[in-house]
């Protein structure tokens, strides 16, 4: 799978070459960032997890949240998958109608809330909570993680995700963390020149996730960038030039990768 999506470097070359930056102009946003929780989940269970979402809508306002949305499996391609020789972190679809991307089985609800505590707070809560059951939805249950966001979420609608996980081992030195960084400054400052109303990597995490319900959505040694987009078309353009493979390899980054993006629609 790896480099199938992706284009040869000296396309990104050009790209980057064709001159000044351009300067972005936020919309308005909260003034604090909270962060988001994901859960991730059989599709075939949608509408178990639908309908115990919408029973929950109260409590989740009062903790401090809302629910942004939730992807469905038509709405979600993965593009890279790390470790392929073991056991995978999707539940990868039997037909592959994708040339460039892989089809899943899976969907992902997305949240957002105020500050760690306020997910816990919602979480945790025990009315009516059917996240609470262990094997719901039937069959195969679900996975749950928090993690903090640098700045607040848009007001305008940025309902397409994509994540960018660099497998990481805890011993990995401070010259390669300096690395990554600079990965991410450059492709802060590429992904807004190429698509002006994005918000690029809103999430640069890797201390201060809450794993609620631990799966192999997310690797507990991870690198974990996450930036939001108004359509999958914003998305199809980044890769279509190649700008994470190119600046990956300008930055040297041998690390293994899981990337993947998702759009998100109103639940009910």
């Amino acid at each position: 799978m790896h480099s199938n999506w992706f284009r040869e470097s000296d396309t990104y070359g050009s790209y980057i070459n064709k001159g000044p930056r351009e300067q972005h102009v936020g919309s308005t946003t909260l003034p604090y960032p909270g962060g988001f929780m994901f859960i991730r989940f059989d599709d075939a269970g949608y509408d178990m997890m639908n309908n115990a979402l919408k029973m929950q809508q109260s409590i989740c306002r009062h903790a401090g949240g809302y629910l942004i949305g939730i992807a469905r499996k038509e709405k979600i391609y993965v593009y890279e998958i790390a470790q392929q020789n073991k056991q995978q972190n999707w539940s990868l679809a039997r037909n592959q109608p994708h040339r460039q991307a892989r089809a899943t089985e899976n969907a992902v609800a997305a949240f957002w809330f105020t500050k760690r505590e306020a997910a816990e707070s919602y979480f945790e809560n025990g009315y009516r909570n059917r996240l609470r059951e262990p094997c719901f939805p039937t069959p195969n249950g679900y996975e749950a993680y928090y993690v903090p966001l640098l700045s607040a979420p848009p007001m305008r609608p940025a309902n397409t995700f994509l994540f960018i996980e660099f497998l990481m081992h805890p011993s990995k030195h401070a010259e390669y963390q300096e690395r990554l960084t600079q990965f991410e400054a450059e492709m802060r400052d590429d992904m807004q020149r190429l698509v002006p109303e994005c918000r690029p990597m809103v999430v640069s995490s890797q201390t201060g996730r809450v794993i609620f319900k631990p799966g192999l959505f997310v690797s507990p040694y991870s690198k974990l960038f996450i930036s939001r987009f108004e359509s999958q078309r914003d998305v199809d353009e980044i890769l279509r030039i190649g700008m994470i493979e190119g600046l990956r390899r300008k930055w040297n980054l041998p690390s293994e990768m899981n990337v993947f993006s998702m759009t998100v629609e109103d639940a009910f």
